[in-house]
């Protein structure tokens, strides 16, 4: 439980079932995101809180033989079989330089090109310093040597193998931003591909002691505050809609790493305001926000809750369902503590809302929020149900609609088309979780069944009846998606608010699950229109792309 110091007499409880805070508070808490070591010398701005453990140097470990030991064997013969100009390719060809190697294949072909460089040299850097094989050092140093040149080359600061990067950067930096959800002016996520160089060069800076790493990191950051130097809020997060997670990062470390003020500013500007905003908003305005951990399942634990509950707490709030692992909480048991504490209950039931059963007075939920398109609803409208004499401060005043908690003409046909498809839902609703519990039963045992390494994730039992949620080993989701989609399934890696980021699910990560396992989660959600027809469509081209990806990842030795 993380708790942050009060300004006012007051607190507030967000049970969330996510945990992000914890990864936002452990950022600004440790300045760096890099993991803190007692003798980092390079660090110029140091941790802002105690560090009670340090993590081992790398370069003071070495693995005795065994299956770790033959693993990273492994994977140093696979890195070594790499050709750093077949990867530079396109940094080169951008910087109007003539490529030494012909391009890879696959990403490196396509809009996302250029970030695998940024992998390769992380891997090669604390490969050298966890065995201190010079071949990886001497790697490091030309990769290095090449970005400077083509740097160098650009004449701004800006080096990258993103496919019409300049043409992309220009227009945002004249504030021409357009997003369809995954690309930003058609090109996907071009900062995803920057904060992953920015990675490799710090851990060249790191783990190899070259200092020309950092010296091209910097310029490079030096340039993406030029670029962003005139856009307004509006416009950053417009273009933040696309992909928010790993420049703040970045930018971060590189403020950690050299002291100049001016990339940690930088930094909170890459913060997409649709991130727990609401309760960080509370922080900002002197409340006490405490974030409650889950379990493996998503479950926050009761008597937990119940301990965290002060004299100063003035409102809980908890999902009724998980978005992403579909984890049904014990709404009525979590009302029943609150009433008996006196604090005011808030659950977000929009992805339970037409799917399980709802009742405010039984289940003693104070306040209520859904949304009307997770029931076939018009999007764009929702509920704020509030019990009688629940104190409320609007958003927005000048008028007396909705007894004055929001001003602004009521949308009628919206509101009659949600109350139409709640009334219907709940309905149908005994016979229609009955046939769509048993095809995602069936499509849940047909996939554990035929993928090796794959799991469940979220609640195995309580959970929504639509959802189907896994991990699958050695692999990436996004992977995944691009080959439902060319076979006609859509599909998600995580939450559809998060679903332009390529970062880890934070909800996975709160779980405790590893961020390489986390990356390799798929999300089935099932409706009305699905048949046994779909179910099995999926089961029989999922296996063979599991198997496919598989094949291509430096993780598995299958």
């Amino acid at each position: 439980m993380k708790r942050a110091t009060a300004r006012k007499p007051v607190g507030c409880i967000a049970g969330l079932a996510t945990g992000v805070v914890l990864t936002i508070l452990g950022q600004v808490a440790l300045v760096h995101a890099a993991v803190p070591r007692s003798d980092d010398a390079k660090t110029v701005v140091g941790p802002r809180v105690p560090i009670r453990v340090y993590a081992f140097p790398l370069g003071d470990v070495r693995l005795l033989d065994g299956p770790f030991k033959d693993a990273m064997q492994r994977d140093a013969d696979y890195l070594l079989r790499l050709e750093p100009d077949r990867l530079l390719h396109r940094y080169r060809l951008y910087a109007g330089l003539k490529p030494k190697g012909d391009i890879y294949g696959g990403w490196e072909t396509m809009g996302i090109s250029g970030h695998s460089l940024g992998h390769y040299l992380s891997a090669c850097s604390m490969t050298y310093a966890s065995t201190g094989d010079d071949r990886f050092r001497d790697r490091v140093a030309y990769i290095v040597e090449e970005l400077a040149t083509c740097q160098k080359a650009n004449g701004n600061g800006y080096v990258g193998g993103v496919q019409d990067g300049k043409r992309v950067f220009a227009e945002v930096a004249a504030g021409d931003i357009r997003s369809k959800g995954f690309d930003l002016n058609g090109i996907w996520v071009p900062w995803y591909t920057q904060h992953k160089l920015f990675a490799g060069l710090f851990d060249a800076h790191r783990y190899c002691g070259n200092a020309k790493a950092l010296a091209v990191a910097r310029k490079l950051g030096d340039w993406a505050c030029d670029v962003t130097a005139t856009l307004t809020e509006e416009q950053f997060q417009t273009m933040l809609a696309c992909e928010h997670g790993g420049m703040n990062e970045s930018l971060t470390e590189l403020y950690a790493l050299t002291g100049d003020e001016k990339y940690l500013e930088l930094s909170r500007r890459f913060h997409h305001k649709a991130v727990l905003d609401p309760m960080k908003r509370l922080e900002s305005q002197g409340y006490e926000v405490t974030w409650l951990p889950v379990d493996g399942k998503g479950h926050i634990d009761l008597q937990q809750l119940e301990q965290a509950i002060t004299d100063k707490t003035i409102l809980a709030s908890l999902m009724a369902a998980n978005n992403e692992i579909g984890t049904l909480h014990p709404i009525a048991e979590i009302g029943a503590i609150a009433k008996e504490k006196g604090v005011l209950f808030h659950t977000d039931a929009t992805q339970a809302a037409g799917k399980i059963p709802l009742d405010v007075v039984e289940q003693k939920v104070d306040l209520l929020s859904l949304s009307a398109h997770k029931f076939y609803g018009p999007k764009g409208v929702g509920i704020l149900y509030a019990r009688r004499g629940v104190p409320f401060l609007p958003t927005q005043t000048g008028g007396s609609h909705e007894r004055k908690r929001r001003a602004g003409t009521e949308n009628v046909a919206y509101i009659v088309g949600l109350a139409t498809a709640l009334r219907l839902a709940y309905e149908e609703l005994e016979e229609s979780n009955v046939r769509i519990t048993r095809l995602r039963d069936k499509l849940i045992s047909g996939v554990l069944e035929r993928i090796p390494d794959s799991q469940l994730s979220g609640h195995p039992t309580q959970r929504l009846p639509n959802n189907a949620s896994f991990l699958f080993k050695y692999i990436e989701g996004e992977s995944i998606l691009l080959n439902l989609d060319l076979m006609g399934v859509a599909a998600s890696s995580g939450s559809a608010c998060t679903s332009g980021s390529l970062e880890p699910s934070h909800v996975l990560t709160a779980m405790g699950f590893a961020h390489e396992v986390a990356h390799g989660s798929l999300r089935l959600s099932l409706g009305k229109d699905n048949t046994d027809q779909d179910i099995d469509h999926v089961l029989e081209i999922l296996p063979g792309i599991i198997e496919k990806l598989r094949k291509m990842s430096p993780l598995y030795s299958g």
